[in-house]
This record gives C-alpha cells, sequence and structure tokens, in this order.
C-alpha cells in the first residue's frame, strides 16, 4: 500500500493477505423451480464444490469440535432442519462414500433459516490448497426454494478455524458462490418405470416422461433432465447420445436428445 498527500508520498507499505477459496465455488441444485404451493414443501438438494486454501482443522483432543464451515443462503431461502439440526452428504470429490455421520455436525441458525454451520466433531480436516495437498470437496445441503420466481442472488462459504467463529482470529477463507435462478414449476412432471423394474444394477428399457409447461417451448430452448445420482442415462459416452430415446407421437427430429 501507499499513502500520498499534498505533495508528498511514502514508501510502500506492507500490505495483508486474503484468503479465498481456489478457484470459483459453485452451487448446484436439483431443483430451479419455485416453491409450489402444496401442503408439504418439497426439499431441494444443492450440492456446493468448492476447493478451500486454509485447512479447517479436525477436532482437537480437547475439544468436541474443531473448525467450521459455514454457508450463507440468499434471504428468500431456508435451510431443511428439525430444531435446528440438519442432514448433509459431505465427501472429497471423487470418494464414493460421504464421511461418516459423527465426523461431522450441522446446525441452522437465524431466524430466517438461511445460515448453514457445519463442525468438524471427528479426525477428518479439510485439506486446503496451502498444505500442497489441497482437494475439491462437496457438500450438499437441502433447501426450500423461494415460492416466487427470481433472479440468480449470490451465496457464501465461510471457514473457520474453531468452533468460536465470532473470533475474528478464527476467520479462514472468505468466498462468494454464484447462484441460481428460481423459476416458475411445470404444471406437471412426472417419471414412469412402466415395466416396474427396481432391482439394483438392472437396465430399465421403458422409461416415460411427461412434462407439462407453463410456457411455448421454442425452436432453440433446451430441455435439460436431472437423473439422481447413480443412475446413467447415456449410451454412448464419445457421442453424448441419450440411451435409447425417442419422443412419444413426436419426430425425434423435434426433439433431439444429447
Amino acid at each position: 500500500w501507499t499513502l500520498a498527500y499534498n505533495g508528498e508520498a511514502s514508501d510502500p507499505i506492507p500490505g495483508f493477505n486474503i484468503w479465498t477459496s481456489v478457484g470459483e465455488p459453485t452451487a448446484v441444485p436439483v431443483s430451479y423451480a419455485r416453491l409450489p404451493g402444496t401442503a408439504v414443501p418439497i426439499v431441494n438438494p444443492v450440492t456446493v464444490t468448492f476447493r478451500p486454501y486454509k485447512t479447517v482443522p479436525a477436532k482437537p483432543p480437547s475439544s468436541l469440535r474443531g473448525g467450521v464451515v459455514r454457508i450463507e443462503a440468499p434471504s428468500t431461502f431456508r435451510f431443511v432442519h428439525e430444531n435446528g439440526k440438519c442432514q448433509v452428504d459431505f465427501r472429497a470429490v471423487g470418494d464414493s462414500t460421504p464421511w461418516p455421520k459423527s465426523y461431522t455436525d450441522c446446525e441452522i441458525a437465524g431466524a430466517s433459516f438461511t445460515k448453514l454451520f457445519l463442525y468438524m466433531t471427528g479426525e477428518n480436516e479439510i485439506v486446503g490448497d496451502e498444505s500442497g495437498d489441497g482437494q475439491d470437496y462437496q457438500l450438499i445441503m437441502y433447501v426450500f426454494n423461494p415460492d416466487t420466481a427470481e433472479e440468480a442472488q449470490g451465496w457464501r462459504l465461510d471457514t473457520f478455524s474453531t468452533e468460536n467463529w465470532q473470533d475474528p482470529e478464527s476467520s479462514l477463507d472468505e468466498s462468494l458462490i454464484p447462484g441460481f435462478a428460481v423459476h416458475n414449476n411445470f404444471w406437471s412432471f412426472s417419471v414412469d418405470n412402466v415395466p416396474e423394474q427396481y432391482d439394483g444394477n438392472e437396465i430399465v428399457n421403458d422409461v416415460t416422461i411427461v412434462v407439462s409447461f407453463r410456457d411455448n417451448v421454442k425452436d432453440g430452448d433446451m430441455i435439460t433432465v436431472y437423473s439422481p445420482r447413480g443412475f446413467n442415462l447415456v449410451a454412448n459416452p464419445e457421442l453424448n447420445l441419450c440411451d435409447n430415446y425417442r419422443p412419444v407421437d413426436a419426430s425425434p427430429d423435434w426433439f433431439p436428445f444429447t
């Protein structure tokens, strides 16, 4: 830093580091639809992927908790919880299984339920890039979308070295996460396993997806279907072709799928 005043200037002043996640964290929802006006709200899983710069410590032997990951959603979202406790899926990217439930403790804070705190309560630490062995991590959380359509708003991700996150000395990384827009929901959407084949790793030869749109689908529009984790929709990975896709009562040229 430098300071200049009235024709005089200082020598360079040493600055300070600002820690943030490596790369740009992402937040990807399962549903982009607004919350429908039903008696039972629909839960929406949101996956946050991030790579910390500073390592979030594991639980010390003398404490019940170690470091903390805090996620703050936009004010129109609400985290799903039961008496302030929440369920998450947390894992390193590429791992086939999440961390054991005993390794983290998830809590929701704030009157509007927009802040999620993930406390380290096990022997694992979240390894930051500063160590030279940094990893990408995925945190799957559960939220209620807003009940009206809205433009994308930013989320926040902060990490802390101790459970006393209010202490400025415990602050590690601070990051903004680009959000996602919330749209009007379909009139209807259904997925039907026609042959009723439910065994694991079994090929299901006929799945019918029926959608009723609120707005007209026009030339150049794209319809994206997301399957749950573990379901394979690809016939030829090299060509990115869907597996035996065919539109009902319409030419395949009308709705080419990849």
